[in-house]
């Protein structure tokens, strides 16, 4: 008895040592404990305790597929462990070169990693397997964006040529064109981008920016009411330019409760530089004589 137990302690899914134990104890005459070594039976009845073994452990581990290392690579960076996915997207492409979509990751991961001689080098690697295909540009794009803009706009021009209804490259290429003073081309992409997909915040807010410089008041502020929420970080420099939007409109009442409620959010999540850009319009308005 003094084996079996000391075998169910080493391991406890060992269905058969549970069995001989409940016997030995129904025997004895502890019924308890001979139902608690059952219900551990009935539990794992085929378990069976295994040793550790190296060679197997190896051998297990070589018959990882390079799409294994791709899945486990995308699952890293929707955690935001950026490196450690590199990592397994790299392990990825080393077993097969010919991954496509491991050297497209790794475009925007090493690109977030701040190392873009490595994007560069798989950017290239995916342009000689795959010319068409739009998310290599548009990663390439992203990557390109803050040291060459007019690249970054070419590249997810290109990308809109091969997938027309793209609305992240319309968004990035939108503002491309905003920055340019393009802006009846950037309304345009914005509008695309938003009709994909209506939830775009950073299109909405945007495109809503242009409408008030263009004067189209009461559609600039149908967007960007629309940007309020969820509530996030975003959410008070949305804020502000909605209170802004009304200012501008004429609006002083609704430009005031907006323009305090960003303040109050901005205050709360400790963004002092907008903050002091909200102090500065705020008091401006405040002082602002009323309209007789």
């Amino acid at each position: 008895m003094i084996h079996l137990s000391r075998a169910c302690e080493l391991a406890p899914t060992f269905g058969g040592a549970h069995f001989a134990l409940a016997r030995i104890y129904r025997g004895i005459g502890k019924k308890e404990k001979a139902q608690q070594h059952l219900a551990l039976y009935q539990k794992d009845k085929l378990g069976w305790p295994t040793l550790p073994d190296p060679l197997l452990a190896d051998i297990l581990a070589l018959r990882n597929s390079s799409t294994d290392y791709l899945r486990r690579g995308i699952e890293l960076a929707e955690q935001g462990q950026l490196k450690e996915a590199a990592e397994e997207h790299e392990a990825a492409v080393e077993i097969d070169p010919t991954l496509v979509q491991a050297h497209v990751n790794l475009i925007r991961l090493y690109g977030q990693l701040g190392e873009p001689s490595r994007a560069e080098e798989h950017y290239r690697a995916a342009l000689e397997m795959a010319p068409h295909l739009a998310e290599l540009h548009y990663n390439y794009g992203v990557l390109l964006n803050d040291r060459d803009p007019a690249g970054g706009a070419e590249a997810f021009r290109r990308a809109l040529e091969l997938k027309p209804n793209y609305a992240e490259a319309h968004n990035n290429y939108a503002l491309f064109l905003m920055l340019s003073g393009k802006l009846d081309d950037a309304v345009r992409h914005y509008r695309m981008a938003l009709e994909e997909r209506p939830d775009y915040r950073a299109a909405r807010f945007n495109l809503g920016r242009i409408l008030v410089l263009q004067g189209q008041f009461d559609e600039a502020i149908s967007h960007l009411r629309q940007t309020l929420l969820p509530k996030d970080d975003e959410t008070p420099q949305f804020a502000y330019a909605l209170g802004a939007a009304y200012a501008r409109s004429g609006n002083r009442a609704e430009a005031l409760r907006y323009m305090r409620e960003a303040r109050k959010k901005a205050t709360a999540l400790g963004q002092s530089a907008l903050l002091a850009s909200i102090e500065r319009d705020l008091q401006n308005l405040e002082n602002a004589p009323s309209p007789q």
